[in-house]
């Protein structure tokens, strides 16, 4: 079972909530967070990219870049821009656009968890990405942003008096309570957090957590495997005999503190998956009769559709564009269920087509290849082939059913695979270590 806890958690005051969270579209885009930051002085990328804020040659010392994102922290703390919960609570989170809203809660997961796999990935991580996770929870001295994790909706226990059922008990506390937050982010997403130290509550949420068997990770695989180097580090710092007795006693606590990280928990069924699409830059020296050739050998039955961009409809069916036509690629036979990767739209397009015939063999570092997610739509597909790329392919998105069948083989999904919407943001909640 999957152990998690409630935390005191160091949240924005409400008055200054929209002028302190990270904007998910800002985090990765250091144009975009040195704009955002200096124009919101109070904005958490004072503490977690505090690098893009200072001279080329301080952006080197790590030591310094921490002194400054820790007393900008401090400071934040001092003037009651953010302020510490005193009692442990849970936060539940509520995330709607559209026609689409996903409920769930913030909590205290157990990196240990993660280490013997109670919680699960379907993503293979980079060293480097890690460092500089490891870096940011080195400035805050916390995690900035929850791990998306989700547990099983048709496994999940549920009672004869509904106690167990975890959206039912969220719902009520939502109905009941008036929110914490409330406000919409800059892509039109509505954040909704209520925190919660009601002991009951709190008790009745570990009991559900207590009756299931695992979680899976959704987004967020570089942040919690940077929590578990986290952990290894400080539990490798305990008793080495050279420091003071004060020292030690900190290194215990981080060393206790450093076992959880802040995750945000949804309901499997509850999630929305976008297609995540692919574009190559050239067909690998082939006409456009060969490599249309090549196509209905794999075998496709290929279709021309028309100038207008069209999704595909149904499992084993691609679409593609090139040169500002769209055509229908339909796998012909029996697809290999057997393997819970191969079988996979995404695995069927990467090893028969990008792989066979266009030469792409590592998708992650090919130079060849980009990666287009759903939620800027098939008009971006069209768009880089006329610009740059040739040739660009729109691919169903995978279940979640497929995704935790995937994680509970102990396998992992070739790079770019899924796109969840809508994004957590960063800041709204942190948890210190």
């Amino acid at each position: 079972m999957p152990r998690i806890k409630p935390f005191c958690g160091v949240r924005p005051a409400p008055e200054h909530v929209e002028s302190v969270y990270v904007y998910h579209g800002d985090a990765g885009d250091e144009a975009r967070s040195r704009a955002r930051a200096n124009t919101h002085p109070n904005s958490m990328l004072h503490v977690s990219r505090v690098d893009l804020l200072v001279s080329p040659e301080e952006a080197k010392d790590e030591t310094l870049l921490r002194q400054k994102a820790k007393a900008t922290f401090n400071g934040f703390l001092e003037n009651e821009i953010l302020i510490r919960d005193e009692k442990e609570s849970f936060y539940i989170y509520r995330l709607s656009m559209a026609n689409h809203s996903q409920t769930g809660i913030v909590a205290c997961a157990d990196v240990r968890d993660y280490i013997d796999g109670t919680i699960k990935r379907h993503e293979l991580t980079r060293v480097d990405k890690i460092h500089i996770q490891e870096k940011v929870i080195e400035r805050v001295g916390g995690n900035i942003e929850p791990v998306l994790l989700v547990y099983d909706s048709d496994a999940s226990p549920v009672s004869e008096s509904g106690e167990q059922n975890l959206p039912e008990m969220l719902e009520r506390w939502t109905i009941s309570h008036d929110s914490t937050y409330d406000f919409f982010d800059e892509g039109g997403v509505r954040h909704e957090i209520w925190a919660v130290d009601d002991e009951v509550f709190i008790q009745k949420v570990q009991n559900f957590f207590d009756a299931i068997d695992s979680l899976y990770i959704c987004d967020g695989h570089h942040r919690i495997a940077a929590s578990a180097d986290y952990y290894i580090e400080s539990e490798d710092l305990v008793d080495d005999g050279s420091t003071s007795d004060e020292l030690e006693r900190e290194r215990v606590l981080r060393a206790e503190k450093s076992k959880y990280f802040m995750a945000a928990i949804f309901p499997s069924e509850e999630m929305l998956i976008l297609d995540y699409n692919r574009a190559v830059k050239d067909l690998n020296g082939l006409t456009e009769e060969e490599f249309m050739e090549k196509l209905r050998a794999v075998p496709f039955d290929v279709s021309e559709l028309g100038p207008e961009p069209t999704y595909p409809s149904k499992v084993g069916e691609y679409t593609m564009v090139m040169n500002n036509t769209w055509y229908s690629l339909d796998l012909i036979g029996e697809r290999d269920l057997s393997d819970p990767v191969a079988g996979l739209d995404v695995s069927l397009l990467q090893n028969k087509v990008l792989r066979d015939i266009l030469g792409i063999k590592d998708p992650q570092h090919d130079d060849r290849i980009t990666f287009i997610s759903g939620n800027k739509g098939l008009g971006a597909l069209q768009k880089t082939t006329n610009e740059e790329m040739t040739v660009a392919f729109a691919i169903g998105p995978p279940t979640m059913h497929e995704i935790m069948n995937v994680s509970d083989s102990g396998l992992t999904m070739p790079p770019k695979s899924t796109f969840f919407e809508p994004k957590l943001v960063s800041g709204l909640l942190v948890y210190e270590i």
